[in-house]
């Protein structure tokens, strides 16, 4: 629903246990050893999320309208704060995350003795999140 006018904007689809299940699975075969996404170069994952900003920049306008008839906010484009900041939010966030893609490393620890001890950065699996009404497009992004 419009919050202003209480026209209905949309039906959404309600999850139910097998569609969660279904997404969860989805989401740990993309992790599995060897599949596509674990075995992509972390600079193509960058390319990918700075692509991904790329296209909400091209649709910034469609988003932020979009995104004040989800929650409510006024759209902010006369300078106060709104649904614009959060849009440009998003996309600053997505351009951060993709510029560290490559840029995640171990490190050596020392210890005593001839033994070689050190950390490496990786997946380790799937997290569901549940995003709040305020901020879901900027919240999404610090998860994604």
């Amino acid at each position: 629903l419009n919050p202003a006018t209480e026209e209905v904007i949309c039906n959404v689809q309600e999850a139910d246990a097998a569609d969660v299940d279904m997404a969860v699975q989805a989401a740990t075969d993309a992790f599995a050893l060897g599949s596509e996404w674990r075995s992509m170069a972390a600079s193509d994952r960058g390319k990918l999320l700075w692509k991904l900003a790329d296209l909400m920049e091209s649709h910034t306008e469609y988003l932020e309208e979009l995104e004040s008839l989800d929650n409510g906010k006024p759209l902010g484009r006369e300078g106060q704060y709104g649904t614009k900041v959060d849009v440009a939010l998003t996309i600053a966030i997505y351009r951060y995350a993709a510029g560290w893609c490559d840029k995640l490393n171990g490190d050596v620890i020392p210890v005593d003795g001839n033994t070689l001890c050190y950390t490496r950065k990786e997946p380790v699996g799937v997290c569901g999140c549940i995003i709040p009404w305020n901020f879901p497009l900027a919240m999404q992004s610090w998860k994604l």
